[in-house]
């Protein structure tokens, strides 16, 4: 079964004028943590055992329909480490309750599915294989979208994550475009790729959203605290 290196293929687009509310990701640091900025926005660095691990919001994830964030691991030990994309867990902090974090399988098909029927409506070539994009209008909501399809277009993207993980620094541009799967980080290698969950469940619009997002990576165990919040901004 070909695998597609698709994340993010639908996105609303909203244009307002005057002062639009953003949503804000602020980083809790606990033991062996370090909050930092890339890419212009907040990061941060955990160092467990012989892994580090750095976790910062996708640049667009105030466009996608879930929270997206992107993860840079390095393996700092003499052994190799695998990451198994199933013992990434999220729960929602104040409640504790668990929130489903998609696989890229199950991206990949609801992605197909989005762009196929935006394709329908908007004449958009390619979406079959190779790099696609453009937008259309479902049910009065506008969207556009992005993405790889097929093995040419998988290994332009992997070649993206590479070439982003080499210089050792988190590139979220470069990296929000590829998700995380299984894969074995050799001694002094990066990996590095996008993550989606659902998003919390809160009363009211203006209350924060905290997570927790754990990372095990073999024997080491990151968690990481966050909390997103919405803010007005011009």
């Amino acid at each position: 079964m070909k695998r597609y290196s698709v994340l993010a293929v639908a996105s609303a687009a909203v244009v307002l004028s005057g002062c639009v509310t953003v949503e804000k990701t602020s980083f809790a640091k606990q033991a062996g943590q370090e909050v930092l900025v890339r890419s212009g926005r907040d990061a941060i660095l955990s160092q467990t055992g012989s892994t580090q691990l750095i976790v910062a919001p996708a640049s667009r994830t105030e466009k996608m329909p879930r929270p997206t964030y992107v993860a840079l691991i390095r393996n700092t030990g003499n052994k190799p480490v695998t990451l198994r994309y199933s013992d990434i867990s999220v729960v929602q902090t104040d409640t504790g309750k668990p929130l489903k974090v998609w696989t890229v399988d199950e991206l990949q098909s609801e992605a197909r599915g989005q762009a196929i029927a935006l394709a329908i409506l908007g004449g958009v070539a390619g979406v079959a294989s190779g790099y696609y994009s453009g937008s259309g209008t479902v049910n009065g909501q506008h969207y556009t979208y992005s993405g790889y399809n097929g093995a040419a277009g998988s290994a332009i993207a992997g070649a993206n994550v590479r070439s982003a993980a080499a210089e050792g620094e988190i590139n979220v541009a470069a990296l929000e475009n590829n998700m995380l799967m299984d894969n074995t980080i050799l001694p002094g290698e990066s990996y590095g790729g996008a993550f989606v969950f659902d998003a919390a469940k809160v009363a009211k619009t203006s209350d924060p959203k905290q997570y927790t997002i754990t990372f095990k990576i073999g024997p080491d165990v990151h968690k990481i605290q966050l909390a997103v919040t919405k803010e007005k901004s011009k």
